[in-house]
């Protein structure tokens, strides 16, 4: 009975070991496309991140100077959201056969940027939804020149001051 408890630590004390160690053995980086096209599938936006890295307790990957792109029914050059950091959690199993499945986000100093278009639609209501147009909105039209980029981004033409919202 002694030998069996002392099997049983020793299988446990090594799975620990072994999954401390797996932000060693494991490039997330490789999985850097992977993880991009998950990410924009599910949130039916552009996304861009910057540094990747793994870690353990929960397992998850960090990523750093995340940028979630806006809704271009919204006619903006901001993005939707600028993010210092974003924890990724993934799940393990996937993992160890080389595969990523994403299970939650977790926004660290999120810079969102909320905006009402004229028929009262807000840019969030679209994310993790394919983009549809916008009923009544106007046709943009190819031949329209296009607005130079300001210093200080406005509120975009189809939206009031009152309508946007800037969560820093």
């Amino acid at each position: 009975m002694r030998k069996l408890i002392i099997a049983v630590i020793a299988v446990v004390v090594l799975i620990l070991v072994l999954i401390f160690c797996l932000p060693y053995f494991v490039d997330i980086n490789q999985y850097r496309g992977e993880i991009q096209a998950q990410l924009q599938n599910r949130l039916h936006r552009p996304v861009q991140f910057g540094a990747l890295s793994l870690a353990v307790f929960p397992l998850r990957v960090e990523a750093q100077n995340v940028v979630i792109g806006e809704d271009p029914r919204f006619h903006t050059t901001l993005p939707f959201a600028q993010v210092g950091e974003m924890d990724i959690s993934i799940k393990l199993l996937p993992l160890l056969t080389k595969t990523i499945s994403i299970s939650s986000l977790t926004l660290k100093r999120p810079q969102i940027e909320l905006i009402k278009d004229a028929a009262g639609v807000w840019n969030f209501s679209g994310i993790g939804r394919p983009t549809a147009p916008v009923p009544g909105a106007p046709a943009q039209t190819p031949s329209a020149p296009a607005p130079a980029k300001p210093a200080a981004a406005p509120a975009p033409a189809s939206t009031s001051a009152r309508d946007c919202l800037r969560i820093a």
